[in-house]
């Protein structure tokens, strides 16, 4: 059955939601935490920091038992542009007030990640998707030329030859001989190439956060080439961790809490991640 427009755009857009997701949920699921409050929730904070590359716990105003954890808009900063004055944002709620809270940010840098994910997701897709019309050409490697007169006949003969059919049955053979015309395109499989290409950009993109492939891990690579890919990664995953640690201290130290947040995934082949003691009565060594 020939596949209409909208099914090949609807197409189009599941293969790129299809890997949009997939990177999306990994970088969800990188960190949990263990002592937050029942009021927050955590999938809803990593989603803030994700998608807005900040978020906050706080204490609203109105409400000063109560600690959420949701984005947050910046009002003013003190000199080392770290935020003295905010107001609070949830799926259904804005511009809450609040004068107890801290702030953190995703990354080093302070920029949503969500925006690189959607560019490795697009990249992904293109990839995909060129691999799929290399596989296609190989099954139609030849353009063909019809008549008017000529069309519908040949639609219907290559509907039977796409379904497999074993005895294919058409009319007017004489009249579609002389209509008909093919021209040999010669397009090269590229199959093996492309499925490479995909799987080492999809490390690439697992890299960002901070997640070693284990594609990378090819005979043609040296030791020292895969110890440094894996210090690369392991470094763009502790500069995630690392604010997340700092911000459940000054958590537990503002509030009284007992939170601890922890790495979900990390190759400790190329860097262990350091114990952080939260412990009140140690003396602060890490």
């Amino acid at each position: 059955m020939r596949r209409t427009d909208r099914l090949l755009v609807y197409d189009n857009q599941q293969i790129y939601q299809y890997y949009f997701e997939r990177l999306v949920n990994i970088a969800l699921s990188q960190f949990s935490y263990e002592g937050i409050p029942d009021t927050c929730d955590r999938w809803y904070f990593e989603k803030a920091l994700l998608f807005d590359g900040q978020a906050s716990f706080y204490k609203p105003d109105d409400d000063p038992e109560t600690i959420l954890s949701t984005g947050f808009v910046a009002r003013r900063f003190n000199l080392y542009e770290r935020p003295t004055e905010i107001s609070g944002y949830g799926y259904i709620a804005a511009n809450i007030q609040t004068h107890d809270f801290e702030t953190l940010y995703d990354n080093m840098s302070r920029t949503p990640l969500i925006v690189y994910i959607r560019q490795y997701a697009y990249l992904l897709w293109e990839i995909h998707q060129t691999f799929r019309a290399n596989l296609n050409m190989q099954r139609t490697p030849y353009i063909i030329t019809a008549t008017r007169n000529t069309m519908a006949s040949m639609k219907n003969f290559f509907n039977q030859i796409f379904g497999f059919k074993e005895v294919i049955y058409i009319k007017n053979t004489e009249d579609i001989k002389q209509a008909v015309q093919s021209l040999d395109l010669k397009v090269p499989f590229t199959g093996k190439e492309m499925l490479e290409c995909l799987r080492d950009t999809w490390d690439q993109a697992l890299a960002m956060l901070g997640v070693t492939g284990e594609m990378k891990k090819h005979e043609r690579m040296n030791n020292a080439e895969v110890m440094v890919n894996g210090q690369e990664d392991g470094l763009s995953l502790n500069a995630r961790y690392l604010n997340r640690v700092e911000f459940v201290d000054r958590c537990n130290k503002r509030w009284g809490l007992n939170m601890k947040v922890k790495c979900n995934q990390f190759d400790t082949t190329f860097m262990p991640f350091p114990e952080y003691n939260y412990d009140d009565e140690s003396d602060g060594d890490e």
